[in-house]
């Protein structure tokens, strides 16, 4: 790892002494076991302190499910493996300019609006919130929540999830002294 720094503006570092037969887009029991394996050194050196952080892609969840792995996905076994609840773990995607937080991972669709209550959006907003300080340098950070449904549910014509989820937390928030707005309908925000 002290050598990855050096290199890495010229190479991609591979670190770890693993190998094994893989195909790009054809996922098999081997590539998921040399993903596993990676994941897990990743993790180690991370949580030692010997890399500075972790940036995982993605993976084939049901092949590494055939090979025993028992995590909904990368998300939740690298928080069991820092000592954070699952619930308390967020997967955000971050760009040059925008990060973007899913207030529900590794679910069916179909299931979003059962496990969508206040208190998942206000505890997964403030975890969000003080990441975006610590990690991102943002003083103020500014959270925007998308509705659930389309058009961020017309008023209740189109799903009431935004008026009794997502507007309360909003509100929550606000009253905790964090900068969040919305619901915003999805495609606007993006």
């Amino acid at each position: 790892p002290q050598e990855a720094a050096r290199i890495f503006s010229e190479k991609l570092p591979v670190l770890g002494d693993g190998d094994g037969g893989y195909a790009p887009g054809r996922p098999d029991a081997e590539g998921a076991r040399l993903a596993l394996q990676s994941l897990e050194l990743a993790v180690d050196l991370t949580v030692r302190g010997s890399a500075a952080a972790l940036v995982t892609g993605p993976v084939a969840k049901a092949e590494l499910g055939r090979i025993g792995f028992r995590h909904p996905g990368q998300t939740e076994f690298v928080a069991k493996a820092c000592g954070v609840d699952a619930e308390d773990a967020v997967m955000m995607l971050a760009g040059p300019h925008l990060r973007t937080v899913p207030m529900t991972v590794h679910c069916a669709l179909a299931e979003v609006p059962g496990l969508l209550s206040i208190d998942l959006i206000v505890r997964r907003s403030r975890i969000v919130s003080e990441a975006l300080r610590r990690d991102f340098g943002i003083e103020n950070p500014r959270l925007a929540l998308a509705g659930l449904n389309p058009h961020a549910g017309e008023g209740g014509r189109m799903g009431r999830e935004e008026i009794e989820i997502i507007v309360p937390a909003v509100e929550i928030l606000r009253e905790q002294g964090i900068l969040a707005s919305g619901p915003h309908p999805a495609d606007t925000l993006f």
